[in-house]
């Protein structure tokens, strides 16, 4: 029997690879983005909305609840980027991204932990990303939102270490044709990969493995853990 998936920024990227293989290994997908979705599939329905608002958010599961679904996992993939020098970020564009990478990650990793206490199983994985340990130049606001995200699922795995719900982190490298690997300069490229043991960009399947090895059944004791693409620790 199928899972039922929560994907956030399911739209374009990463989370729409995702998206796409658990489709394939007949799981239900819920897809969450501020933007349309053109996936196609009996098995896929899809909601706009801000994840960053709280509100809307809250009706999201509400509405799920209210539907029957239940929610076996969330997948953390929505995330916005900035490549600016530190001295030259703005506090707009720096609140920008804490609130999509951090406090939308926050409020989703909230309630579907609501709805998983009530089922008494779950799984839920953020995105995080090599930048966090390499310290990137020009990534000062995504970097620190994904090192705060890293931390914010540190925090959720102790206080329900009690539950049947693990909570893990990937740290995700250069993936090819996610669109944010294809906007990047040479010159970033580079720089990036000179300080990577596998220096090579990954595919949507490499995530999709590591996000099944952590949803497994028998990863139940896994929790808590930072799992880094290409070599960086």
């Amino acid at each position: 029997m199928g899972r039922q998936i929560v994907i956030t920024g399911s739209s374009r990227g990463t989370g729409r690879m995702i998206a796409d293989r658990f489709l394939q290994n007949g799981d239900t997908v819920f897809g969450v983005s501020r933007h349309p979705c053109e996936l196609e599939h009996a098995c896929y329905s899809h909601t706009c909305l801000d994840i960053a608002d709280e509100d809307a958010v809250q009706k999201f599961f509400a509405t799920l609840r209210r539907d029957g679904a239940g929610v076996d996992v969330l997948i953390n993939s929505a995330g916005i980027a900035s490549s600016m020098p530190a001295l030259l970020t703005t506090g707009d564009t720096f609140k920008s991204v804490l609130d999509t990478n951090l406090l939308g990650a926050f409020l989703m990793t909230r309630e579907a932990l609501k709805v998983m206490k009530k089922t008494g199983r779950g799984r839920i994985v953020h995105f995080s990303s090599i930048n966090v340990p390499l310290a990137s130049k020009g990534s000062l606001a995504y970097t620190a939102s994904k090192a705060a995200l890293e931390t914010l699922n540190a925090v959720f795995a102790h206080e329900i270490a009690d539950e049947n719900i693990t909570l893990n982190t990937l740290g995700i490298s250069l993936v090819a044709g996610s669109g944010m690997f294809e906007s990047l300069s040479e010159d970033v490229l580079m720089e990036k990969t000179s300080l990577l043991s596998k220096p090579k960009p990954i595919s949507g399947d490499e995530v999709f493995h590591a996000l099944q090895f952590l949803l497994d059944d028998a990863a139940k004791n896994i929790t808590n853990q930072i799992i880094y693409f290409g070599g960086v620790r």
